[in-house]
């Protein structure tokens, strides 16, 4: 129904007029002296007023919503509104603050406004369950869902998710457009059904066999249903919609998800939604045992060599294969799509508990990660001889210019050095602060700033800059670079064009790290999204990076002609990307930093988890220990 579907507010307007006359009324002036001295016919009209006590209504009416907008600008002023609007008087300074706020342009939402404040409270209560509660939050709930967006939302339908978008084009001169993501053309999409091979990933199933879509499954519930999942293979689109701005969530949950529904059809010939407690366990049976045709080389999805799996599963993926399908269950059973869960019965399998969760054995020792990063170090030394070749070959034909901050020929001298200087970036904005990859590919320059200090570099910078990072669960934290992983970034971003120091406008927002050789292809010009304005350049995405870096370090570890010792080499042949966030956390337990300190860096929740970087200190500790027993 077309009601169902009005989510805005109604919004009024105010005037300077009513602001003058609120003013006079939290003075005291009768309402009478304010009509008489302030509103003439006309204007008691236009805002339907009638009499000195409708007037009386209105500026309470406006009274309350500025006493809303001080609570949320400045909570600390609450128990003096309170105060004062209990007791009715008012001191001039909160009257003006009060009165400052309205003479405000909120005639037009602005991206830091609340929902609340422009939304009916159902729709900005639905939204604050997601953890939406401010217009620029929805604008980038948006952006990383795409447009089903709203399937994970309970009641917030089609309808109204599109009224919802429909309010903030209107509003696209204040809020800014809505950036979709790019949406990926899938080919060669299958009805998956019991007589196929099961082997066809989840986005290039467009539907399942109706007998086994779950549309009528035995466990579905027969209660209104929260989200408009119609049968299993859109209860699992919807649930993985919810996790799309957690990419690595949503990756691993629909590895799970997939390979089970493709069981479910394929092997077991059951809809999803009907699946009881023994075959829960004859699934956790499967998966202990993977047949060999179901496993493979890894392939890209839109092959014909794909495989659901890698390789057989040790007890810890099987583990995290039930937990990951029970939870699942769980918010099926919540959104009331299926009656119950028969997860809930099933045992997880047993697992060995490791002394350390975190493998922080892969961390590199210290002595090689200096010898590696230090100044005049492996990577300066590899970054100097690349760019000496490149000099070396401006005379000549295999010269390539920059064209809008990319190479398109990776085999060029130029492009060459480029790459081993973002390679060093790299390297170094992991290892000095111990961000994941994730956040690295999402650290933009607008986040970067040099710390307050008179404490200077040798080349008479800020010493140290501290960059914000937007973390796991969405958290953001503070983390802090040295100079010259700085300086390792500018000339990175001088290979774009671009100048990190005093970056123009439109680069204010690039990412930190971005690619500075793409192929000179139509499909990776449309990837990148080639055009003049640089700022706009994508940068990594996660997977990227970290072939980019292993790929690299394994170049490195391979080159005969840089003098460093065997053991180093084997170290750089396995070490990824977060082995240097291990190394930077034991370096720093190393040098006695204060756990909570390492734990605030390291973005961890519990700081359990940081102490494990302490007790890997064992060896320094055991030295100790052997001095005194010797002695």
């Amino acid at each position: 129904m077309a009601q169902n579907n009005n989510v805005s507010r109604d919004q009024t307007r105010y005037t300077r007029l009513d602001f003058m006359a609120l003013r006079y009324r939290l003075n005291g002036l009768p309402a009478d002296t304010i009509k008489g001295r302030l509103f003439n016919d006309e204007a008691m009209e236009e805002r339907k007023l009638f009499t000195a006590q409708d007037l009386v209504q209105w500026l309470d009416k406006l009274k309350r919503l500025l006493i809303d907008l001080a609570l949320k600008e400045n909570p600390f002023l609450a128990e003096s509104l309170q105060h004062a609007n209990r007791s009715g008087r008012w001191n001039n300074q909160l009257m003006s603050h009060l009165i400052s706020l309205g003479e405000r342009d909120y005639s037009y939402p602005k991206p830091e406004d609340q929902l609340i404040q422009w939304f009916k409270p159902r729709i900005a209560s639905l939204l604050a369950e997601e953890g939406v509660t401010r217009i620029n939050e929805l604008m980038n709930l948006l952006a990383v869902r795409g447009r089903g967006w709203y399937r994970p939302i309970p009641r917030i339908g089609q309808g109204k998710a599109h009224a919802i978008e429909r309010w903030l084009t209107e509003h696209i001169d204040h809020v800014g457009p809505i950036r979709w993501p790019r949406e990926v053309a899938l080919t060669n999409t299958v009805t998956l059904s019991p007589t196929a091979h099961p082997w066809v990933p989840l986005d290039r199933i467009s539907a399942v066999a109706h007998e086994l879509d779950g549309s009528k499954g035995r466990n579905r519930n027969q209660a209104f249903c929260l989200i408009q999942a119609r049968n299993d293979l859109e209860a699992i689109q919807a649930y993985l919609y919810k996790y799309r701005d957690r990419p690595l969530t949503a990756r691993a949950y629909r590895k799970e998800l997939e390979r089970f529904l493709l069981w479910c059809v394929c092997v077991r010939r059951i809809p999803m939604s009907s699946i009881l407690t023994d075959d829960c366990e004859a699934y956790k049976d499967f998966i202990s045992d993977v047949p060999d045709d179901w496993i493979g080389n890894k392939a890209p999805r839109t092959s014909n060599r794909w495989r659901p799996f890698a390789g057989k599963l040790s007890v810890e993926s099987q583990r995290y294969a039930v937990q990951i399908i029970r939870s699942f269950f769980e918010w099926l059973v919540n959104v009331r799509y299926l009656g119950g869960n028969p997860w809930i019965t099933v045992h997880d399998p047993i697992v060995t508990q490791r002394i350390n969760e975190l493998q922080i054995e892969k961390a590199l020792p210290q002595d090689v990660w200096q010898k590696l990063a230090g100044e005049n170090g492996i990577l300066d030394s590899v970054c100097d001889a690349a760019q000496a070749e490149a000099e070396g070959s401006l005379n000549e034909s295999n010269r390539e210019p920059l064209n809008l901050g990319y190479f398109t020929n990776p085999r060029s001298p130029q492009a060459q050095a480029a790459q081993m200087r973002l390679v060093r970036a790299a390297i170094l904005l992991i290892g000095s602060s111990g961000i994941r990859r994730e956040e690295a590919v999402g650290a933009t320059r607008d986040q970067l700033r040099p710390v307050d200090s008179h404490i200077l570099s040798d080349n008479g910078g800020p010493r140290i800059w501290e960059l914000n990072i937007l973390g796991k669960r969405s958290k953001w934290r503070t983390v802090y670079l040295p100079a010259r992983a700085v300086d390792a970034l500018a000339a990175h971003w001088r290979d774009r064009g671009l100048n990190l120091y005093e970056p123009v406008h439109h680069a204010k927002q690039a990412p930190l790290l971005a690619p500075v050789i793409i192929p000179n292809t139509e499909a990776a010009r449309r990837k990148h999204a080639l055009n003049a304005d640089l700022g706009s350049q994508p940068g990594f995405d996660s997977d990227a990076l970290y072939k980019m870096m292993c790929n690299a370090l394994a170049r490195i570890a391979k080159q005969h002609s840089l003098k460093m010792p065997t053991e180093m080499r084997e170290w750089l042949l396995i070490t990824a990307p977060h082995a240097l966030r291990h190394t930077f956390a034991t370096g720093a337990a190393a040098k006695q930093m204060p756990v909570d300190v390492l734990q605030k860096l390291l973005g961890h929740t519990s700081v359990q988890t940081t102490s494990i970087y302490v007790q890997a200190e064992k060896a320094r500790t055991v030295q100790e220990v052997q001095k005194i027993l010797e002695g």
